[in-house]
């Protein structure tokens, strides 16, 4: 059983070019600064937070982001969360329908 700094060690071995910072830093970027933390990525108004399995792609012009969800999950674990995900916003949509067509 590998412990904790072990494991963390093997890391930096296998991936040394990998820089990484473990303070606030401070950085120009597109013309905008931007403060990267060890929880947060903030510019102007926007503050995006990592969240485990994700990372983001953030266009530094506009200032969108774009989560993307790692494959964490075998295919089927990955189907059955798909399938609930579009129940989920297929009962959301018929309900704002039904609300819009109350207003109507």
């Amino acid at each position: 059983m590998r412990t904790k700094s072990e494991t963390i060690e093997r890391f930096f071995k296998e991936f040394d070019d990998i820089s990484y910072t473990e303070s606030t830093i401070r950085f120009m970027q597109d013309q905008k600064e931007w403060i990267l933390t060890n929880t947060s990525l903030q510019c102007e108004d926007v503050c995006i937070r990592p969240f485990s399995g994700t990372y983001c792609l953030v266009d530094t012009e506009t200032l969108q982001y774009e989560r993307i969800y790692l494959d964490l999950f075998p295919q089927e674990e990955t189907d059955l969360a798909t399938i609930f995900t579009e129940a989920i916003q297929d009962a959301l949509r018929k309900i704002s329908g039904s609300k819009e067509k109350m207003k109507s």
